[in-house]
């Protein structure tokens, strides 16, 4: 009754970590950014505390003196802390840009704060969960037998409910409940945890006594105690630069989404659990300091065959169609098809290497003991230890080894390391120098086969530059966010585009029309409505195109650009706007946004950023979000204006979620839609209307061409919707928050886009243009407007499978705007079969 209750005491504590985990890592990316380091911050921190927690147990076991009732408070000031601490980490934004002033502002120095803030929020609540597993080890533990039967199981257990409590946070409860509902939910579970801990300790009858039974049997070892500390450590480090080298290169098959990633973790997780209960089976066979030495050579053989089978995918077109999400067969199936292959994937090519590092740390943690009586102390040290080098680890491969080696370089240097580690133990153990005369050559045979067969980088396809030919690839880097691309039409290379992660996000002129044409109206737009703009700041870098096109206007003053992703930075050189960047009134930041709009003192008068909402661009919810939103009204000057483009496919819920969201922040919204399926909004405290006061003081029409514009085709003829009129049409319904990004989730579910959803978007859009009179109507539809109102009505009827009416309102215009680009445009595609 005892051991099966805190079996199941293990696992549920290792669900609620993770559920904590996973709320606490979003929470915090509000406060410190998205970059890999700010994440890398938070995972130091987090694991920091479990180390020193199980580390310093025995000293609490020692004053206590009961080890179940040690346990059962640890669970109840873990239920107790976490509660109090998330309303500060909720709260933490606005503290930042309050004491923005104060903060250093050397990367350096900044990224130190960064650590030892998140070190000292978490230590308290952390450090708890790290003893509650010395703290079950001494309560199971009493004997050598004990040793080898209960041992892998707490690790093991506890690791796979660690897998079930990612799975749920991740797919479910953060989607439902929030954040802070997800965090509430585990702390029930900490507090039933420790009422029943609680409740089984009063029932024993000798609970100090009890404590007192451990045998003090000695647990010999042919390794020395500092090898077998050196290799918790370097096991640990190895391990997360596992994870965050497959977390890189797994995504060329399974995608970047919230729902891929969630999966991935989750494999790894079952992984190292079910490792961990092979401990048992295994020592049945092996002495533990043999089965340590070949669980590390077998990580390295695993770790070198799956990437090697995703070269193979990645590599073969027939495999690659079939299992990469980039492909189109693969992007038509329902959403939960697609999750039930990615997992099933991701199983195949991680879990049997995750399975070898599960099974290495309960051995290495049996060698490491010494004592039965030691159990605790020891137990927590081998936890200490290896969470150093987890630490260790994940922030090397994230800032060193991704960005120089790449995945396929950073995973041959893992598996060396893991090598080696296999054969330094064998040159220890006595008797084992046939195994060694054995292993060393097969080493290095394996590590000179992985260099000549393995690729340098994998050949990663995402979307095709050109339909009919393999894209000539003129830049590539795999940095610690994304793999950016320059691919480039391989008979026609100035037809550039770039890539992230497989998503195509800007072109060269004369490559892809619409969306060239979209990043300029995006400077174009605001410009046209507030002529007086001086001061800008452009979230996101990508070609330059954007920030060429505010470069264009010569009163602007100051042109601000904020780009996550350094390599972004390095790839738009490949691109003719980026000459933009010598301009001297160009200043860039390689930055996360939000992060950036905390602490910034400046005041913008106009703050541009591209909304992108599919299945690529999941982690855009954030920059979708009442947070996002409610900071960039805070960094705009007091009539300053918020510009946004976001695709007209998503999902006409999604529009919905968007659009109160904004409206949740900004007064006054005027919305524009350009065919076929873009959407402009332009927020701000003030009217938006009218600040032009006369056509002289609009573009003039030389800019106008220069942008590629026709005169029937003026950008504010494009206005479809005031923010009034969509209130008044506007459902009752949930906003996408940080607590709740909504949107994080449903860009999966969506799928590829749909003409339909533009259809139904473009419905409400007029619906609300119709629902009552605008005086932004009034001024964006003069008399010489032409024929854009009609074309809407067109552009709706044909994305909604009503191509016969669409193209009889086209021609009709045809008729009366004879030459007029637009409507040759609507005809053009309207005849076509699509």
């Amino acid at each position: 009754m005892l051991t099966r209750s805190l079996y199941l005491f293990s696992f549920l504590s290792g669900a609620a970590a993770l559920i904590y985990q996973v709320a606490w890592t979003k929470m915090l990316a509000l406060a410190f950014g998205g970059t890999t380091l700010a994440m890398s911050a938070v995972v130091a921190g987090f694991m920091g505390g479990m180390g020193i927690g199980a580390w310093r147990y025995h000293r609490l076991d020692r004053r206590v003196g009961a080890p179940l009732a040690t346990y059962a408070g640890l669970e109840f000031g873990i239920a107790v802390s976490t509660f109090l601490l998330t309303p500060l980490l909720l709260a933490l934004p606005r503290a930042v840009a309050y004491a923005s002033p104060w903060l250093p502002e050397t990367p350096g120095l900044e990224n130190l704060a960064r650590i030892g803030f998140a070190f000292a929020l978490l230590l308290i609540p952390s450090a708890l969960m790290g003893a509650t597993y010395p703290a079950l080890c001494t309560v199971l533990i009493r004997s050598r037998e004990g040793v080898d039967l209960h041992l892998g199981r707490i690790y093991g257990l506890n690791t796979i409910g660690a897998a079930v409590g990612a799975l749920l946070a991740g797919l479910v409860m953060v989607e439902h409940l929030g954040l802070r509902g997800s965090v509430w939910m585990a702390n029930f579970m900490n507090l039933g945890i420790g009422l029943a801990a609680w409740v089984l300790f009063r029932r024993q009858a000798r609970p100090a006594q009890a404590a007192a039974e451990a045998s003090d049997e000695v647990l010999s070892s042919a390794l020395p105690i500092s090898l077998l500390g050196a290799l918790l450590v370097v096991s640990g480090f190895a391990t997360l630069g596992y994870e965050i080298a497959w977390f890189r290169a797994i995504r060329y098959l399974v995608g970047s989404s919230t729902y891929a990633l969630t999966t991935v973790l989750v494999v790894f997780l079952l992984g190292l659990g079910f490792g961990a209960l092979l401990y048992r089976p295994v020592l049945r066979w092996l002495r533990p300091e043999r089965a340590l030495a070949f669980s590390q050579f077998a990580v390295a053989l695993f770790a070198l065959a799956a990437i090697a089978a995703e070269h193979l995918i990645l590599s073969d077109s027939g495999l690659r169609n079939r299992l990469s999400i980039f492909s189109a067969l693969f992007r038509v199936q329902p959403w939960e098809w697609r999750l039930a292959e990615t997992s099933g994937l991701a199983t195949v090519i991680l879990l049997p290497a995750t399975l070898m590092m599960g099974l290495s740390f309960p051995v290495a943690s049996r060698l490491f003991l010494g004592r039965v009586r030691a159990v605790g102390r020891r137990t927590g040290g081998a936890y200490f230890l290896a969470n150093l080098g987890s630490i260790s680890g994940s922030v090397a491969a994230a800032l060193i080894l991704l960005p120089k080696l790449g995945t396929v370089g950073t995973i041959q240097l893992l598996a060396g390391i893991n090598l080696l580690s296999g054969l330094v133990l064998l040159a220890f153990l006595p008797r084992a120098r046939l195994s060694l005369a054995m292993a060393l050559p097969a080493a290095g045979l394996v590590m000179v086969a992985a260099l000549q067969w393995l690729p340098p980088r994998l050949s990663f396809h995402g979307q095709d530059l050109v339909r009919r030919s393999v894209p000539a690839l003129l830049f590539e880097e795999e940095g610690d966010l994304a793999t950016v691309q320059v691919r480039a039409d391989p008979t026609a290379l100035h037809k550039r585009a770039m890539v992230i992660d497989g998503a195509i996000i800007a072109v060269e002129r004369g490559v892809n029309p619409l969306l060239f044409e979209k990043q300029q109206l995006l400077g174009v737009l605001p410009m046209t409505l507030d002529p007086g703009i001086r001061h800008t700041l452009n979230v996101g870098l990508a070609s330059g195109s954007t920030l060429a096109t505010l470069a264009s206007y010569p009163d602007i003053e100051q042109l601000d650009v904020v780009e996550i992703n350094g390599p972004v930075v390095r790839a738009a050189r490949y691109f003719s706007e980026s000459v933009v960047l010598d301009d001297p009134r160009v200043r860039l930041i390689v930055d996360d946004a939000i992060h950036y709009l905390l602490r910034t003192e400046r005041r913008y008068d106009l703050i541009i950023s591209d909304g992108k909402q599919a299945e690529d661009f999941s982690g855009n919810a954030r920059i979708l979000s009442r947070e996002f939103y409610s900071f960039a009204h805070d960094s705009l000057s007091s009539c300053g204006i918020f510009a946004q483009w976001i695709p007209g496919s998503m999902r006409p819920l999604d529009l919905e979620i968007v659009l109160r969201t904004l409206l949740s922040v900004f007064p006054e919204l005027e919305v524009f839609y350009s065919p076929p399926s873009s959407v402009f909004m332009l927020a701000s405290r003030c009217p938006l209307h009218g600040r032009a006061s006369s056509p002289a003081g609009l573009p003039t029409a030389l800019v106008l061409e220069n942008h590629g514009f026709a005169d029937d085709e003026h950008p504010l003829t494009r206005w479809i919707a005031s923010g009034e009129q969509i209130r008044s049409v506007l459902p009752a319904g949930p906003i996408n928050e940080t607590d709740r990004l909504l949107l994080e989730f449903s860009a999966y579910r969506a799928g590829p886009p749909r003409e339909a959803d533009v259809g139904r978007n473009l419905t409400l859009l007029l619906a609300a243009q119709g629902a009552s009179p605008s005086a932004a109507g009034d001024l964006f539809s003069p008399p010489d407007a032409g024929p854009a109102r009609s074309l809407q009505q067109a552009w709706a009827l044909s994305m909604t499978g009503k191509d016969a009416a669409a193209l009889r309102i086209a021609r009709g215009l045809n008729r009366e705007y004879p030459g007029a680009r637009s409507v040759q445009a609507a005809l053009r595609l309207f005849r076509e079969p699509r």
